[in-house]
């Protein structure tokens, strides 16, 4: 979908790999059993990194392994650092804060949604140290800034 979404803007680039925090070139990943169900028409966009966000929508999981890249070396495969950093991963964003520290993309989003409020709080406080400023959440997903300059010259939209 995001292939299709962005096939005409020259300036995004689509990897079709998952991006690790290990040197691991594959990683498991849980998406449904079942993913033609009429009923669940949402379940393709169903997976996690365990069985048990599957599991939560009350579809059964299947284990798969998908390509991934070690962040560190993401930098080679795209001869760029990202600018912008988005982690959808269920709760284990806290996972990838690291990748965040050491290369400090300008803008990061992470979702919140799953994450415990334990982990949440420890992961903004991390970004507040690294001199990065939220500039919007929606109990979702958090987006923040590197730059306080960058910030206020962005128009944010309110959901």
């Amino acid at each position: 979908m995001l292939q299709r979404n962005h096939k005409n803007r020259h300036n995004v680039h689509l990897y079709n790999v998952a991006v690790t925090d290990t040197y691991d070139t594959k990683v498991d990943f849980y998406i449904p059993a079942i993913l033609n169900d009429p009923d669940k028409t949402w379940a393709p966009q169903v997976c996690g990194l365990t069985p048990d966000i599957v599991d939560f929508h009350e579809l059964e999981p299947r284990k798969i392994q998908v390509d991934a890249v070690y962040f560190k070396d993401l930098r080679i495969l795209t001869k760029s650092v990202p600018t912008f950093f988005k982690t959808d991963t269920e709760g284990n964003e806290h996972r990838f804060v690291t990748i965040v520290k050491t290369y400090r993309p300008k803008v990061y989003m992470f979702e919140v949604k799953y994450m415990e409020e334990k982990a949440r709080n420890e992961h903004r406080c991390k970004l507040e140290l690294w001199g990065y400023v939220m500039a919007f959440t929606n109990n979702i997903d958090d987006v923040w800034f590197r730059s306080t300059q960058l910030l206020n010259n962005l128009t944010v939209p309110t959901l």
